[in-house]
Protein backbone atom coordinates (compact mmCIF):
# COMPACT_ATOMS: atom_id res chain seq x y z
CA UNK A 1 0.00 0.00 0.00
CA UNK A 2 1.25 3.51 -0.68
CA UNK A 3 2.73 5.75 1.95
CA UNK A 4 0.25 7.07 4.46
CA UNK A 5 1.10 10.68 3.64
CA UNK A 6 -0.60 10.26 0.24
CA UNK A 7 -3.81 9.22 1.97
CA UNK A 8 -3.32 12.07 4.43
CA UNK A 9 -2.95 14.67 1.68
CA UNK A 10 -6.03 13.42 -0.12
CA UNK A 11 -7.96 13.32 3.15
CA UNK A 12 -6.99 16.93 3.84
CA UNK A 13 -8.16 17.89 0.36
CA UNK A 14 -11.50 16.15 0.90
CA UNK A 15 -11.98 17.85 4.27
CA UNK A 16 -11.24 21.24 2.70
CA UNK A 17 -13.80 20.58 -0.03
CA UNK A 18 -16.38 19.46 2.53
CA UNK A 19 -15.82 22.59 4.65
CA UNK A 20 -16.11 24.75 1.53
CA UNK A 21 -19.32 22.99 0.55
CA UNK A 22 -20.67 23.28 4.09
CA UNK A 23 -19.88 26.99 4.20
CA UNK A 24 -21.27 27.93 0.80
CA UNK A 25 -24.22 25.64 0.25
CA UNK A 26 -25.32 23.59 3.20
CA UNK A 27 -25.97 26.48 5.60
CA UNK A 28 -28.31 28.12 3.14
CA UNK A 29 -31.98 28.09 4.02
CA UNK A 30 -33.21 28.32 0.44
CA UNK A 31 -33.54 25.56 -2.12
CA UNK A 32 -30.90 25.00 -4.81
CA UNK A 33 -32.12 25.56 -8.36
CA UNK A 34 -31.24 23.41 -11.35
CA UNK A 35 -29.03 26.04 -12.98
CA UNK A 36 -27.03 26.53 -9.82
CA UNK A 37 -26.80 22.77 -9.38
CA UNK A 38 -25.63 22.37 -12.98
CA UNK A 39 -22.90 24.96 -12.47
CA UNK A 40 -21.89 23.24 -9.24
CA UNK A 41 -21.75 19.88 -11.04
CA UNK A 42 -19.45 21.33 -13.71
CA UNK A 43 -17.25 22.76 -10.96
CA UNK A 44 -17.00 19.33 -9.29
CA UNK A 45 -16.08 17.76 -12.63
CA UNK A 46 -13.33 20.36 -13.08
CA UNK A 47 -12.03 19.70 -9.56
CA UNK A 48 -12.09 15.96 -10.25
CA UNK A 49 -10.03 16.36 -13.39
CA UNK A 50 -7.56 18.53 -11.48
CA UNK A 51 -7.25 15.66 -8.99
CA UNK A 52 -6.72 13.28 -11.93
CA UNK A 53 -3.85 15.46 -13.15
CA UNK A 54 -2.43 15.44 -9.63
CA UNK A 55 -2.61 11.64 -9.59
CA UNK A 56 -0.79 11.56 -12.92
CA UNK A 57 2.01 13.82 -11.65
CA UNK A 58 2.36 11.89 -8.39
CA UNK A 59 2.89 8.59 -10.18
CA UNK A 60 4.70 10.04 -13.19
CA UNK A 61 7.31 12.01 -11.24
CA UNK A 62 7.48 9.54 -8.33
CA UNK A 63 6.44 12.20 -5.86
CA UNK A 64 6.02 11.29 -2.22
CA UNK A 65 8.47 8.41 -2.76
CA UNK A 66 5.80 6.07 -4.11
CA UNK A 67 8.30 4.08 -6.22
CA UNK A 68 5.80 3.88 -9.08
CA UNK A 69 3.40 1.82 -7.01
CA UNK A 70 0.60 1.98 -9.54
CA UNK A 71 -0.75 -1.51 -9.76
CA UNK A 72 -2.48 -2.80 -12.83
CA UNK A 73 -5.54 -5.09 -12.46
CA UNK A 74 -3.21 -8.01 -11.61
CA UNK A 75 -0.82 -6.41 -9.17
CA UNK A 76 2.10 -5.95 -11.58
CA UNK A 77 4.30 -3.10 -10.35
CA UNK A 78 6.16 -1.48 -13.26
CA UNK A 79 9.78 -0.51 -12.60
CA UNK A 80 10.79 3.13 -12.45
CA UNK A 81 12.76 3.81 -15.60
CA UNK A 82 11.76 6.36 -18.17
CA UNK A 83 9.05 4.99 -20.46
CA UNK A 84 7.45 2.55 -18.01
CA UNK A 85 7.28 5.26 -15.36
CA UNK A 86 5.30 7.39 -17.81
CA UNK A 87 3.03 4.44 -18.46
CA UNK A 88 2.49 4.22 -14.71
CA UNK A 89 1.37 7.85 -14.60
CA UNK A 90 -0.96 7.44 -17.57
CA UNK A 91 -2.36 4.22 -16.13
CA UNK A 92 -3.10 5.94 -12.81
CA UNK A 93 -4.75 8.87 -14.59
CA UNK A 94 -6.92 6.63 -16.80
CA UNK A 95 -7.93 4.28 -13.98
CA UNK A 96 -8.93 7.21 -11.76
CA UNK A 97 -11.13 8.72 -14.47
CA UNK A 98 -12.64 5.31 -15.29
CA UNK A 99 -13.53 4.73 -11.63
CA UNK A 100 -15.02 8.22 -11.36
CA UNK A 101 -17.09 7.82 -14.54
CA UNK A 102 -18.36 4.41 -13.45
CA UNK A 103 -19.31 5.66 -9.99
CA UNK A 104 -21.09 8.68 -11.48
CA UNK A 105 -23.01 6.40 -13.84
CA UNK A 106 -24.08 4.15 -10.98
CA UNK A 107 -25.02 7.27 -9.00
CA UNK A 108 -27.86 7.89 -11.47
CA UNK A 109 -29.75 4.99 -9.94
CA UNK A 110 -28.72 6.24 -6.51
CA UNK A 111 -30.24 9.65 -7.29
CA UNK A 112 -33.53 8.01 -8.29
CA UNK A 113 -33.71 6.04 -5.04
CA UNK A 114 -32.75 9.07 -2.91
CA UNK A 115 -35.44 11.09 -4.67
CA UNK A 116 -38.05 8.51 -3.68
CA UNK A 117 -36.70 8.22 -0.13
CA UNK A 118 -36.92 11.96 0.46
CA UNK A 119 -40.39 11.95 -1.09
CA UNK A 120 -41.50 9.29 1.39
CA UNK A 121 -40.16 11.35 4.31
CA UNK A 122 -41.61 14.52 2.74
CA UNK A 123 -38.37 16.45 3.10
CA UNK A 124 -38.84 20.00 1.71
CA UNK A 125 -36.40 21.24 -0.91
CA UNK A 126 -34.83 23.82 1.38
CA UNK A 127 -33.86 21.01 3.77
CA UNK A 128 -32.41 18.71 1.12
CA UNK A 129 -28.88 20.26 1.11
CA UNK A 130 -28.45 19.53 4.82
CA UNK A 131 -29.86 16.00 4.50
CA UNK A 132 -27.61 15.23 1.56
CA UNK A 133 -24.59 16.68 3.35
CA UNK A 134 -24.91 14.27 6.25
CA UNK A 135 -25.75 11.43 3.89
CA UNK A 136 -22.62 12.13 1.83
CA UNK A 137 -20.45 12.33 4.95
CA UNK A 138 -21.69 8.94 6.17
CA UNK A 139 -21.27 7.51 2.67
CA UNK A 140 -17.62 8.64 2.60
CA UNK A 141 -16.86 6.77 5.80
CA UNK A 142 -18.66 3.67 4.50
CA UNK A 143 -16.73 3.79 1.21
CA UNK A 144 -13.40 4.14 3.00
CA UNK A 145 -14.11 1.14 5.21
CA UNK A 146 -15.31 -1.06 2.34
CA UNK A 147 -12.41 -0.12 0.05
CA UNK A 148 -9.87 -1.03 2.72
CA UNK A 149 -11.79 -4.22 3.49
CA UNK A 150 -11.86 -5.22 -0.17
CA UNK A 151 -8.13 -4.55 -0.54
CA UNK A 152 -7.31 -6.64 2.52
CA UNK A 153 -9.44 -9.46 1.10
CA UNK A 154 -7.45 -9.34 -2.14
CA UNK A 155 -4.16 -9.36 -0.24
CA UNK A 156 -5.23 -12.21 2.01
CA UNK A 157 -6.98 -14.57 -0.43
CA UNK A 158 -5.83 -13.37 -3.83
CA UNK A 159 -7.83 -11.98 -6.70
CA UNK A 160 -8.66 -15.45 -7.98
CA UNK A 161 -11.02 -15.93 -5.03
CA UNK A 162 -12.17 -12.38 -4.34
CA UNK A 163 -12.76 -11.75 -8.05
CA UNK A 164 -15.58 -14.31 -8.03
CA UNK A 165 -17.12 -12.56 -5.01
CA UNK A 166 -16.95 -9.20 -6.77
CA UNK A 167 -18.43 -10.66 -9.96
CA UNK A 168 -21.25 -12.25 -7.95
CA UNK A 169 -22.07 -8.92 -6.27
CA UNK A 170 -22.14 -7.21 -9.66
CA UNK A 171 -24.49 -9.87 -11.04
CA UNK A 172 -26.79 -9.50 -8.01
CA UNK A 173 -26.86 -5.73 -8.50
CA UNK A 174 -27.56 -6.23 -12.19
CA UNK A 175 -30.51 -8.55 -11.48
CA UNK A 176 -31.85 -6.19 -8.83
CA UNK A 177 -31.70 -3.24 -11.21
CA UNK A 178 -33.23 -5.37 -13.96
CA UNK A 179 -36.27 -6.51 -11.97
CA UNK A 180 -37.09 -3.70 -9.54
CA UNK A 181 -38.93 -0.56 -10.56
CA UNK A 182 -38.59 2.93 -9.11
CA UNK A 183 -41.87 3.84 -7.47
CA UNK A 184 -43.01 5.50 -4.28
CA UNK A 185 -44.86 2.36 -3.18
CA UNK A 186 -41.72 0.25 -3.51
CA UNK A 187 -39.69 2.91 -1.69
CA UNK A 188 -42.03 2.68 1.31
CA UNK A 189 -41.26 -1.06 1.55
CA UNK A 190 -37.47 -0.68 1.39
CA UNK A 191 -35.65 -1.92 4.47
CA UNK A 192 -33.68 1.33 4.65
CA UNK A 193 -36.88 3.38 4.73
CA UNK A 194 -38.42 1.11 7.37
CA UNK A 195 -35.37 1.53 9.60
CA UNK A 196 -35.47 5.29 9.04
CA UNK A 197 -39.13 5.30 10.06
CA UNK A 198 -38.21 3.45 13.25
CA UNK A 199 -35.60 6.08 14.03
CA UNK A 200 -38.27 8.77 13.77
CA UNK A 201 -41.94 7.83 13.44
CA UNK A 202 -43.25 11.38 13.10
CA UNK A 203 -45.35 11.74 9.94
CA UNK A 204 -45.82 15.50 9.86
CA UNK A 205 -43.59 17.51 7.47
CA UNK A 206 -40.50 19.01 9.09
CA UNK A 207 -39.32 22.42 7.88
CA UNK A 208 -36.19 22.69 10.04
CA UNK A 209 -32.52 21.93 9.43
CA UNK A 210 -31.67 20.01 12.62
CA UNK A 211 -31.19 16.30 13.16
CA UNK A 212 -32.11 16.52 16.84
CA UNK A 213 -33.97 19.23 18.73
CA UNK A 214 -35.85 19.85 21.96
CA UNK A 215 -39.56 19.28 22.03
CA UNK A 216 -42.11 21.34 23.91
CA UNK A 217 -41.23 19.52 27.14
CA UNK A 218 -37.50 20.25 26.81
CA UNK A 219 -36.51 16.68 25.87
CA UNK A 220 -34.11 15.93 23.00
CA UNK A 221 -35.92 14.19 20.14
CA UNK A 222 -34.88 12.95 16.73
CA UNK A 223 -36.34 14.91 13.84
CA UNK A 224 -37.78 13.40 10.64
CA UNK A 225 -34.76 14.85 8.84
CA UNK A 226 -32.55 12.47 10.83
CA UNK A 227 -34.74 9.54 9.80
CA UNK A 228 -34.38 10.58 6.15
CA UNK A 229 -30.58 10.83 6.58
CA UNK A 230 -30.44 7.33 8.11
CA UNK A 231 -32.55 5.90 5.29
CA UNK A 232 -30.41 7.65 2.66
CA UNK A 233 -27.18 6.37 4.25
CA UNK A 234 -28.48 2.80 4.42
CA UNK A 235 -29.67 3.02 0.80
CA UNK A 236 -26.19 4.17 -0.20
CA UNK A 237 -24.76 1.21 1.71
CA UNK A 238 -26.80 -1.08 -0.53
CA UNK A 239 -25.42 0.67 -3.60
CA UNK A 240 -21.88 0.43 -2.22
CA UNK A 241 -22.04 -3.36 -2.57
CA UNK A 242 -21.86 -2.93 -6.34
CA UNK A 243 -19.83 0.28 -6.63
CA UNK A 244 -16.80 -1.07 -4.74
CA UNK A 245 -16.61 -4.30 -6.83
CA UNK A 246 -17.02 -2.13 -9.93
CA UNK A 247 -14.08 0.02 -8.83
CA UNK A 248 -11.86 -3.02 -8.17
CA UNK A 249 -12.85 -4.44 -11.57
CA UNK A 250 -11.11 -1.37 -13.04
CA UNK A 251 -8.12 -1.03 -10.71
CA UNK A 252 -6.49 -3.00 -7.93
CA UNK A 253 -4.97 0.12 -6.41
CA UNK A 254 -6.97 0.97 -3.24
CA UNK A 255 -6.07 4.66 -3.28
CA UNK A 256 -7.35 5.13 -6.85
CA UNK A 257 -10.50 3.12 -6.10
CA UNK A 258 -11.17 5.23 -3.00
CA UNK A 259 -10.25 8.57 -4.59
CA UNK A 260 -12.45 8.04 -7.66
CA UNK A 261 -15.35 6.86 -5.51
CA UNK A 262 -14.98 9.80 -3.11
CA UNK A 263 -14.98 12.40 -5.88
CA UNK A 264 -18.14 10.79 -7.29
CA UNK A 265 -19.79 10.96 -3.85
CA UNK A 266 -18.82 14.62 -3.47
CA UNK A 267 -20.43 15.29 -6.86
CA UNK A 268 -23.58 13.43 -5.84
CA UNK A 269 -25.34 16.42 -4.26
CA UNK A 270 -24.96 18.57 -7.36
CA UNK A 271 -26.02 15.63 -9.52
CA UNK A 272 -29.08 15.12 -7.32
CA UNK A 273 -30.29 18.73 -7.61
CA UNK A 274 -29.59 18.71 -11.36
CA UNK A 275 -31.61 15.57 -12.10
CA UNK A 276 -34.05 15.06 -9.23
CA UNK A 277 -36.84 16.74 -11.18
CA UNK A 278 -36.49 14.46 -14.22
CA UNK A 279 -34.54 11.40 -13.04
CA UNK A 280 -37.63 9.18 -13.00
CA UNK A 281 -38.29 10.09 -16.63
CA UNK A 282 -34.85 8.92 -17.77
CA UNK A 283 -36.16 5.45 -18.57
CA UNK A 284 -33.23 4.21 -20.60
CA UNK A 285 -30.57 4.79 -17.95
CA UNK A 286 -31.46 1.63 -16.03
CA UNK A 287 -31.05 -0.71 -19.04
CA UNK A 288 -27.75 1.04 -19.80
CA UNK A 289 -26.56 0.52 -16.22
CA UNK A 290 -27.55 -3.15 -16.46
CA UNK A 291 -25.27 -3.48 -19.48
CA UNK A 292 -22.47 -1.63 -17.65
CA UNK A 293 -22.72 -3.95 -14.64
CA UNK A 294 -22.76 -7.01 -16.90
CA UNK A 295 -19.67 -5.70 -18.70
CA UNK A 296 -17.81 -5.16 -15.41
CA UNK A 297 -18.82 -8.62 -14.14
CA UNK A 298 -17.52 -10.24 -17.33
CA UNK A 299 -14.36 -8.17 -17.03
CA UNK A 300 -13.79 -9.32 -13.45
CA UNK A 301 -14.24 -12.98 -14.43
CA UNK A 302 -12.07 -12.56 -17.52
CA UNK A 303 -9.22 -11.23 -15.41
CA UNK A 304 -9.38 -14.33 -13.25
CA UNK A 305 -8.89 -16.70 -16.19
CA UNK A 306 -6.79 -14.49 -18.49
CA UNK A 307 -4.45 -12.49 -16.28
CA UNK A 308 -2.19 -11.67 -19.21
CA UNK A 309 -4.93 -10.43 -21.57
CA UNK A 310 -5.34 -6.91 -20.23
CA UNK A 311 -8.33 -4.90 -21.38
CA UNK A 312 -7.24 -1.26 -21.80
CA UNK A 313 -8.76 1.12 -19.30
CA UNK A 314 -9.70 3.46 -22.13
CA UNK A 315 -12.14 0.85 -23.45
CA UNK A 316 -13.88 0.64 -20.06
CA UNK A 317 -14.06 4.42 -19.79
CA UNK A 318 -15.38 4.79 -23.33
CA UNK A 319 -17.96 2.01 -22.88
CA UNK A 320 -19.36 3.60 -19.71
CA UNK A 321 -19.52 7.10 -21.20
CA UNK A 322 -21.09 5.96 -24.49
CA UNK A 323 -23.68 3.64 -22.91
CA UNK A 324 -24.85 5.97 -20.15
CA UNK A 325 -24.52 9.16 -22.18
CA UNK A 326 -26.45 7.61 -25.07
CA UNK A 327 -29.17 6.42 -22.69
CA UNK A 328 -29.56 9.91 -21.22
CA UNK A 329 -29.75 11.51 -24.68
CA UNK A 330 -32.33 8.97 -25.88
CA UNK A 331 -34.40 9.54 -22.74
CA UNK A 332 -34.28 13.31 -23.24
CA UNK A 333 -35.28 12.89 -26.88
CA UNK A 334 -38.23 10.75 -25.87
CA UNK A 335 -39.23 13.34 -23.30
CA UNK A 336 -39.09 16.09 -25.91
CA UNK A 337 -41.34 14.05 -28.19
CA UNK A 338 -43.77 13.39 -25.33
CA UNK A 339 -43.73 17.04 -24.25
CA UNK A 340 -42.33 16.84 -20.74
CA UNK A 341 -43.54 19.44 -18.31
CA UNK A 342 -42.21 19.61 -14.78
CA UNK A 343 -45.08 20.47 -12.45
CA UNK A 344 -43.76 23.16 -10.12
CA UNK A 345 -46.50 22.47 -7.58
CA UNK A 346 -45.51 18.82 -7.50
CA UNK A 347 -41.78 19.48 -7.23
CA UNK A 348 -42.02 22.27 -4.69
CA UNK A 349 -41.97 19.85 -1.76
CA UNK A 350 -39.48 17.18 -2.75
CA UNK A 351 -38.35 17.83 -6.29
CA UNK A 352 -39.97 14.64 -7.59
CA UNK A 353 -41.55 14.99 -11.02
CA UNK A 354 -43.09 12.52 -13.40
CA UNK A 355 -44.56 9.05 -13.17
CA UNK A 356 -42.87 6.04 -11.62
CA UNK A 357 -40.07 4.51 -13.64
CA UNK A 358 -40.67 0.89 -14.68
CA UNK A 359 -38.18 -1.91 -14.22
CA UNK A 360 -35.35 -2.25 -16.70
CA UNK A 361 -36.60 -5.58 -18.04
CA UNK A 362 -39.82 -3.90 -19.21
CA UNK A 363 -37.87 -1.42 -21.31
CA UNK A 364 -35.67 -4.24 -22.62
CA UNK A 365 -38.79 -6.25 -23.54
CA UNK A 366 -40.19 -3.25 -25.39
CA UNK A 367 -36.86 -2.82 -27.16
CA UNK A 368 -36.88 -6.48 -28.25
CA UNK A 369 -40.47 -6.21 -29.52
CA UNK A 370 -39.65 -3.01 -31.38
CA UNK A 371 -36.57 -4.67 -32.86
CA UNK A 372 -38.69 -7.53 -34.17
CA UNK A 373 -41.15 -5.12 -35.72
CA UNK A 374 -38.39 -3.14 -37.34
CA UNK A 375 -36.16 -6.07 -38.25
CA UNK A 376 -36.57 -5.39 -41.98
CA UNK A 377 -35.65 -1.75 -41.55
CA UNK A 378 -32.63 -2.69 -39.48
CA UNK A 379 -31.48 -5.27 -42.05
CA UNK A 380 -31.90 -2.82 -44.94
CA UNK A 381 -30.12 -0.09 -43.02
CA UNK A 382 -27.18 -2.38 -42.22
CA UNK A 383 -26.96 -3.64 -45.83
CA UNK A 384 -27.11 -0.15 -47.33
CA UNK A 385 -24.65 1.24 -44.81
CA UNK A 386 -22.16 -1.58 -45.50
CA UNK A 387 -22.42 -1.05 -49.27
CA UNK A 388 -21.89 2.70 -48.89
CA UNK A 389 -18.86 2.16 -46.64
CA UNK A 390 -17.46 -0.33 -49.16
CA UNK A 391 -17.92 2.18 -51.96
CA UNK A 392 -16.14 4.88 -49.98
CA UNK A 393 -13.31 2.46 -49.18
CA UNK A 394 -12.70 1.59 -52.85
CA UNK A 395 -13.00 5.22 -53.94
CA UNK A 396 -9.21 5.77 -54.39
CA UNK A 397 -8.92 2.66 -56.61
CA UNK A 398 -9.07 2.98 -60.41
CA UNK A 399 -12.41 2.26 -62.02
CA UNK A 400 -15.95 3.47 -61.37
CA UNK A 401 -15.61 2.64 -57.67
CA UNK A 402 -17.64 4.91 -55.42
CA UNK A 403 -19.55 6.51 -58.31
CA UNK A 404 -21.43 3.22 -58.82
CA UNK A 405 -21.26 1.41 -55.48
CA UNK A 406 -22.35 4.34 -53.29
CA UNK A 407 -25.55 5.00 -55.31
CA UNK A 408 -26.32 1.28 -55.07
CA UNK A 409 -26.13 1.54 -51.28
CA UNK A 410 -28.34 4.62 -51.29
CA UNK A 411 -30.82 2.79 -53.55
CA UNK A 412 -30.95 -0.07 -51.03
CA UNK A 413 -31.74 2.41 -48.27
CA UNK A 414 -34.32 4.14 -50.47
CA UNK A 415 -36.45 0.99 -50.51
CA UNK A 416 -37.37 1.62 -46.86
CA UNK A 417 -36.44 5.14 -45.76
CA UNK A 418 -37.96 8.37 -47.08
CA UNK A 419 -34.81 10.39 -46.41
CA UNK A 420 -32.84 7.93 -48.57
CA UNK A 421 -35.33 8.40 -51.42
CA UNK A 422 -34.85 12.16 -51.17
CA UNK A 423 -31.09 11.66 -51.18
CA UNK A 424 -31.37 9.38 -54.21
CA UNK A 425 -33.30 12.02 -56.13
CA UNK A 426 -30.71 14.64 -55.25
CA UNK A 427 -27.95 12.32 -56.46
CA UNK A 428 -29.80 11.88 -59.76
CA UNK A 429 -30.15 15.65 -60.15
CA UNK A 430 -26.48 16.10 -59.32
CA UNK A 431 -25.49 13.44 -61.85
CA UNK A 432 -27.58 15.11 -64.56
CA UNK A 433 -25.98 18.46 -63.73
CA UNK A 434 -22.49 17.02 -64.00
CA UNK A 435 -23.44 15.36 -67.29
CA UNK A 436 -24.57 18.68 -68.78
CA UNK A 437 -21.43 20.42 -67.55
CA UNK A 438 -19.30 17.62 -69.00
CA UNK A 439 -21.07 17.82 -72.37
CA UNK A 440 -20.52 21.55 -72.54
CA UNK A 441 -16.88 21.37 -71.45
CA UNK A 442 -15.99 18.74 -74.07
CA UNK A 443 -16.76 21.27 -76.83
CA UNK A 444 -14.00 23.55 -75.59
CA UNK A 445 -11.18 21.10 -76.40
CA UNK A 446 -10.23 20.31 -80.02
CA UNK A 447 -9.33 16.82 -81.11
CA UNK A 448 -5.61 17.53 -81.37
CA UNK A 449 -5.52 18.45 -77.63
CA UNK A 450 -6.37 14.89 -76.51
CA UNK A 451 -2.76 13.58 -76.50
CA UNK A 452 -1.59 16.68 -74.66
CA UNK A 453 -4.34 16.25 -72.04
CA UNK A 454 -3.32 12.63 -71.43
CA UNK A 455 0.37 13.51 -71.21
CA UNK A 456 -0.40 16.46 -68.94
CA UNK A 457 -2.47 14.33 -66.55
CA UNK A 458 0.18 11.63 -66.33
CA UNK A 459 3.00 14.17 -66.06
CA UNK A 460 1.25 16.13 -63.31
CA UNK A 461 0.88 13.19 -60.93
CA UNK A 462 4.27 11.76 -61.90
CA UNK A 463 5.94 15.07 -61.12
CA UNK A 464 4.16 15.30 -57.78
CA UNK A 465 5.26 11.76 -56.97
CA UNK A 466 8.93 12.57 -57.63
CA UNK A 467 8.73 15.88 -55.75
CA UNK A 468 7.55 13.98 -52.65
CA UNK A 469 10.45 11.54 -52.74
CA UNK A 470 11.22 10.34 -49.24
CA UNK A 471 7.65 10.79 -48.00
CA UNK A 472 6.14 7.37 -48.53
CA UNK A 473 2.71 8.16 -47.12
CA UNK A 474 2.40 11.27 -49.28
CA UNK A 475 3.54 9.33 -52.35
CA UNK A 476 0.96 6.66 -51.60
CA UNK A 477 -1.74 9.33 -51.34
CA UNK A 478 -0.69 10.87 -54.69
CA UNK A 479 -0.68 7.45 -56.37
CA UNK A 480 -4.12 6.56 -54.98
CA UNK A 481 -5.53 9.93 -56.05
CA UNK A 482 -4.09 9.62 -59.54
CA UNK A 483 -5.47 6.14 -60.06
CA UNK A 484 -8.79 7.09 -58.50
CA UNK A 485 -9.27 10.06 -60.85
CA UNK A 486 -8.10 8.05 -63.86
CA UNK A 487 -11.59 6.67 -64.54
CA UNK A 488 -13.48 10.00 -64.65
CA UNK A 489 -10.59 11.50 -66.66
CA UNK A 490 -10.81 8.62 -69.16
CA UNK A 491 -14.55 9.17 -69.46
CA UNK A 492 -13.91 12.85 -70.14
CA UNK A 493 -11.34 12.05 -72.87
CA UNK A 494 -13.75 9.54 -74.41
CA UNK A 495 -16.50 12.17 -74.52
CA UNK A 496 -14.13 14.69 -76.13
CA UNK A 497 -13.25 12.18 -78.85
CA UNK A 498 -16.89 11.16 -79.26
CA UNK A 499 -17.99 14.78 -79.54
CA UNK A 500 -15.31 15.46 -82.18
CA UNK A 501 -16.29 12.38 -84.22
CA UNK A 502 -19.97 13.30 -84.02
CA UNK A 503 -19.18 16.84 -85.16
CA UNK A 504 -17.04 15.54 -88.04
CA UNK A 505 -19.78 13.13 -89.10
CA UNK A 506 -22.33 15.91 -89.01
CA UNK A 507 -20.11 18.13 -91.17
CA UNK A 508 -19.57 15.36 -93.75
CA UNK A 509 -23.32 14.72 -93.82
CA UNK A 510 -23.99 18.42 -94.51
CA UNK A 511 -21.47 18.37 -97.41
CA UNK A 512 -23.16 15.38 -99.08
CA UNK A 513 -26.68 16.78 -98.80
CA UNK A 514 -26.55 19.30 -101.82
CA UNK A 515 -25.17 16.66 -104.30
CA UNK A 516 -27.85 14.23 -103.33
CA UNK A 517 -30.46 16.93 -103.80
CA UNK A 518 -29.23 17.82 -107.31
CA UNK A 519 -29.20 14.19 -108.39
CA UNK A 520 -32.73 13.74 -107.13
CA UNK A 521 -33.79 16.81 -109.13
CA UNK A 522 -32.42 15.45 -112.39
CA UNK A 523 -34.10 12.14 -111.87
CA UNK A 524 -37.40 13.81 -111.21
CA UNK A 525 -37.06 15.93 -114.38
CA UNK A 526 -36.42 12.90 -116.52
CA UNK A 527 -39.34 11.14 -115.02
CA UNK A 528 -41.58 14.11 -115.69
CA UNK A 529 -40.43 14.37 -119.33
CA UNK A 530 -41.13 10.74 -120.11
CA UNK A 531 -44.92 11.12 -120.48
CA UNK A 532 -44.41 14.04 -122.87
CA UNK A 533 -42.03 12.05 -125.06
CA UNK A 534 -44.30 9.06 -125.09
CA UNK A 535 -47.21 11.21 -126.09
CA UNK A 536 -45.35 12.52 -129.13
CA UNK A 537 -45.94 9.45 -131.34
CA UNK A 538 -49.53 9.47 -130.36
CA UNK A 539 -49.68 13.08 -131.32
CA UNK A 540 -47.95 12.48 -134.64
CA UNK A 541 -50.28 9.60 -135.40
CA UNK A 542 -53.16 11.84 -134.62
CA UNK A 543 -51.88 14.49 -136.97
CA UNK A 544 -51.26 11.84 -139.58
CA UNK A 545 -54.78 10.57 -139.12
CA UNK A 546 -56.14 14.05 -139.54
CA UNK A 547 -54.11 14.59 -142.65
CA UNK A 548 -55.42 11.40 -144.15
Amino acid sequence: MQALHLWGLFGALVMALIVLDLTLLTRRQSAIGQREAGASLLAWCAITYAVALGVFLVYEQNWLNLHGAIVDPFGVVPPIDGRQARLAGLAAHDQFLAVYATEMALSLDNVAVLTLVFAVFRVPRQSLPRALFWGVLIALLIRLGLVLFGWEMIRAWGYGVVGWVFAGLLVVAMVRMLLLSDSTERAKKMWAVRIGKRVCDRDEPYEGQRLIERDAGGKWVITPLAGAVVAAALADLAFTTDSIPAAFAITREPFIAFAGSVMAILSLRSLFFSLSGVILRLRYTKPALVVVLAFLAVKAIWYIHKPDALLPTEITLGAVVVLVGGAVLLSLRRGRLEGWRVDSAQTQLTGVSGADRPAAYEDLALAVASTRRHARKIAIFIAGFVVICFGIAIGPLPGPGASIVVPIGVAILATEFAWARTLMQRLKDLFNLFTRISDESTRWFPFWSVPFLILGYAGFFTGLWFLCAGYEKLQWFITATGFGLAFPFSVFIFRVVKTHLAKKKAMSGDAQTPTATATDGKTDGAAMSTPADSSTPEGSNTREGRSV
